[in-house]
């Protein structure tokens, strides 16, 4: 049987969610696994999101309400990671929901294997404009098809890996140890997933879906053309971190990858920008083909070379 002895810490940031909250929260204090420390991150919400948190305070021991003290998505988190006294920690965003035998699962993983980071797969559920399900897409994490237990047996797993600091269970000295902070910017977890991997001694996984991400009209923000804005900005905070340890080098072709998607994205998105938005637009394209080209990505033995309009043309 488990040993549930160790407390375990679900994070939850909190801002303008009044219509999924009810259904997060329940999902986490309905857990199999009782030994929780439950903390809501409320941002000064418009709508009735930080009511919720608090009748659901009253309702359970367990839930601790925090008023996040400024910043977004990145500070909100860690705020929450600065203030628990837990030794593992977990980030739900207050609009998706987990299996009842998340933390159970994903902790048996953690002690059978001596684990820093524990994965597992996870569902997008995709809502129409009417309010219900149109699509359920399981998330194929390439990650999770490896046996290998760290980035030292297999490099891939740093490119492979679903970039989303939630679902996943961690040992909370990877962020002690590694000075792992959210930056407020595009991707904030993308910006230190890739890192986190590189860091942990011994990564398991659980390969069930265990995770799942609500995306409808309205609940998600990465829709807006101003969230890619700091895509550039994104980009050189991974290399700063991977820099600073002196790993950067060794895992220069996986890094080229994850440049490659994080440039890609900010492109396609900041193409959709309105005239009001445009020049903001196109100094952080520039901003992206600067850090592109001055980095020289490079991951089969050609060059990437990219211009302002264009990510795919090449050079021998």
């Amino acid at each position: 049987m488990t040993d549930k002895s160790e407390r375990i810490a679900i994070i939850v940031p909190a801002y303008n969610c009044e219509k999924y909250f009810e259904k997060c929260l329940d999902s986490i204090v309905n857990q199999t696994y009782h030994n929780l420390e439950i903390i809501l991150i409320l941002g000064n919400s418009e709508d009735g999101t930080d009511k919720i948190a608090e009748e659901w305070a009253r309702k359970d021991s367990r839930i601790h309400v925090i008023r996040q003290t400024g910043g977004r998505l990145g500070t909100a988190r860690n705020e929450a990671v600065n203030a628990t006294g837990s030794d593992i920690i977990a980030f739900v965003d207050a609009d998706d929901w987990i299996e009842l035998s998340f933390v159970e699962k994903m902790y048996a993983q953690m002690i059978n294997d001596g684990c820093d980071l524990v994965l597992c797969d996870r569902n997008n559920v995709i809502y129409g404009p009417d309010g219900l399900i149109s699509e359920i897409k399981p998330v194929y994490m390439a990650a999770m098809d490896d046996d290998a237990k760290s980035v030292e047996e297999n490099a891939e797993l740093i490119r492979s890996v679903e970039v989303s600091v939630n679902g996943k269970l961690y040992r909370k000295k990877v962020f002690e140890d590694n000075d792992i902070i959210q930056p407020d910017i595009f991707g904030e977890d993308r910006a230190v997933m890739h890192f986190i991997v590189s860091r942990c001694c011994r990564i398991g996984r659980v390969k069930e879906i265990l995770y799942h991400y609500r995306k409808d009209h309205g609940s998600n923000s990465v829709t807006s053309v101003k969230t890619y804005y700091t895509a550039a900005e994104c980009m050189a905070y991974i290399k700063d971190r991977f820099d600073t340890v002196g790993t950067y080098e060794k895992y220069e072709a996986q890094l080229a990858t994850a440049f490659q998607t994080i440039a890609s994205l900010g492109y396609s998105n900041l193409r959709k920008a309105t005239r009001t938005e445009r020049k903001e637009a196109e100094s952080a394209r520039s901003r992206i083909a600067e850090f592109i080209e001055a980095n020289g990505i490079d991951t089969i033995g050609r060059r990437y070379i990219w211009g302002s309009y264009s990510l795919r043309k090449m050079a021998l």
